[in-house]
């Protein structure tokens, strides 16, 4: 490590930095040198074994010029800011390196808690690490350097923020602030005038938050505390558990988007493995969903284009070219492509193929932009596309979607439902309707141009056993996805198409039958995910002698 590479800490004895930052990664945190001529601090070791080289290496450099004794603090006790420690226990042992932690982490970390420690998430195997020194237990003490020295440790209860104060030999003073709500033992580290947050500003973001020991009330509070610090002065800069430094007013910012953040996250449910494995399914189905779903759009929006022009509508076909960025969402998707790859063959573990899914749907739904909204974009496909993006995020947070399921009497949402799918004289209707109106004409000969007669060659049927059954559904959601399932039998070679409705008992069933269905149908997953924030139960099984997708649902009762 190249001299040049430390740096000088205002407002301490001498003490310089030498950050181990890496680009952001939920697999490995940051780590951090602290050299006096007196004593050598470690602030996390991440878990990656290069990192760990890189820290064993330069201590054992320093410590050869000068002896002198090593301290390691653990932000928390999540394996991917400590993994290291415990995979190199045997040097941290021969090393007699001094091992701080808050006291609930130390209890994890010296049973091995898989649960509090997410080995559970990473699916890394732990063997319990030695703690020295359990912070935040509420008593003052002198800590053993095995050298003669000692550090000073006293509790500060009734300080402004409580705080653990370490002196140690060289006179410098380590401020330990209890910071829970990422995880019960977090904590925040002073030196000087740089303050090491650990993951306090990602606490809120998906795939983190709900996580064992989250608790947003304590994070609330730990935001706070933490704002209480910065704008007391003395700070000059922060550092995160993962990524590169900030600035104080840039902290300050973040602390207050956390702020708001947790205002919505409060009702996330548990990270937990079930969570992780419904994420890790969502993701691959939204992969899929994107690559055929996207192309269609894009491909829409191109022949609406071009007719536009050929119809002498050149203004109108430029703005309908730069709708959506199309050339932007390709590259996105190429690249989860690659990583959806990588993670296929081992290389990426789920945790990181679902936070990879997450900033994916981000991004797409940025680049998605204007289409969202544009009348002539096929309304279906469009909202299909849009909720398939902010429902990565409901999966992974286990959010219900933002609309209500309703009692919605499903004969004559289906009657009007399979009516539309093969006849477009509404958009004639509309079209003749906005004569009058240049703006509104404009409107509706884009929409009926960008209208493809997908089932026109396909005979689409409905038929039910009763007047009227009441489920309680998202009908909107209901119909763009039973039109995705008939998109894909269409697809498929489909000629004739059956919808039914039935009622038995407390049970409604919605069934959708054609000759290409069969028991290996590769979308059901997708349509069993899609539909159950429907309301609905979906299987494939069999009535009168054919395949069908059947959807089922609680009957909802009727007032008389």
């Amino acid at each position: 490590m190249a001299e040049n590479d430390w740096r000088e800490i205002p407002g301490t004895d001498g003490a310089r930095i030498l950050p181990l930052t890496r680009k952001p990664d939920v697999c490995c945190s940051n780590a951090y040198l602290i050299a006096t001529e007196r004593e050598i601090v470690i602030i996390d070791t991440g878990a990656d074994e290069t990192q760990m080289e890189t820290i064993i290496s330069t201590v054992e450099a320093l410590t050869a010029a000068r002896p002198r004794p090593v301290c390691l603090f653990i932000t928390h006790c999540h394996l991917d800011h400590c993994l290291q420690a415990i995979r190199r226990r045997s040097w941290i042992e021969e090393k007699g390196v001094v091992v701080f932690a808050h006291a609930e982490g130390a209890e994890a970390l010296e049973s091995g808690d898989e649960s509090q420690t997410v080995a559970d998430i990473f699916k890394w195997e732990i063997e319990p690490l030695r703690v020295d020194v359990r912070l935040h237990n509420g008593d003052g003490r002198e800590v053993s350097l095995g050298n003669g020295e000692t550090i000073v440790l006293e509790h500060e209860e009734h300080a402004a923020v409580p705080a653990d104060r370490l002196t140690f030999p060289s006179g410098n003073l380590i401020s330990v602030y209890a910071t829970p709500g990422h995880s019960p033992d977090s904590v925040c580290i002073r030196v000087g005038e740089h303050l090491f947050l650990g993951d306090l500003l990602f606490s809120a973001n998906p795939g983190v938050a709900g996580l064992h020991g989250w608790n947003p009330d304590a994070l609330l509070t730990s935001a706070g505390e933490v704002r209480r610090i910065l704008t007391a002065g003395g700070i000059t800069l922060c550092w995160n558990g993962h990524g590169r430094e900030i600035t104080v007013p840039d902290t300050l910012r973040a602390l207050g988007k956390l702020e708001d953040d947790l205002e919505c996250m409060k009702a996330i449910g548990n990270f937990d493995n079930d969570r992780l494995r419904e994420s890790v399914e969502y993701a691959q189905d939204m992969l899929a969903e994107a690559n055929r779903l996207f192309p269609i759009i894009s491909g829409r929006i191109y022949y609406l284009s071009y007719y536009l022009e050929a119809l002498g509508e050149v203004e109108e076909a430029e703005r309908y070219q730069h709708l959506i960025e199309s050339d932007m969402i390709d590259a996105f998707l190429t690249d989860f492509d690659a990583f959806a790859t990588e993670f296929r063959e081992g290389g990426k573990i789920d945790i990181q193929f679902v936070l990879k899914a997450v900033q994916v749907a981000a991004k797409i739904e940025g680049a998605f932009g204007r289409g969202l909204d544009d009348p002539a974009a096929d309304t279906s496909l469009v909202r299909r596309a849009s909720r398939l993006l902010t429902d990565c995020l409901h999966t992974v947070c286990a959010f219900d979607p933002p609309d209500a399921a309703v009692p919605v009497d499903v004969v004559p949402l289906m009657a009007e439902f399979v009516g539309r799918l093969s006849d477009s004289s509404h958009l004639d209707e509309a079209l003749l309707a906005a004569a009058e109106d240049e703006d509104a004409f404009r409107s509706a000969l884009a929409q009926r141009i960008a209208h493809l007669p997908l089932f026109e060659e396909v005979r689409i049927s409905f038929v039910h056993d009763a007047d009227s059954l009441v489920v309680r559904t998202r009908p909107e959601r209901l119909c763009d996805g039973l039109t995705a399932v008939i998109e894909g039998l269409t697809a498929a070679g489909a000629e004739k198409i059956a919808v039914s409705a039935t009622g038995t008992g407390e049970m409604v069933s919605l069934a959708v039958q054609s000759s290409v269905l069969h028991g290996d149908w590769p979308h059901l997953r997708a349509c069993q995910r899609r539909f159950a924030r429907c309301g609905g139960r979906c299987d494939l099984r069999t009535v009168h002698g054919m395949p069908a997708l059947v959807l089922d649902f609680t009957r909802e009762p009727v007032s008389l």
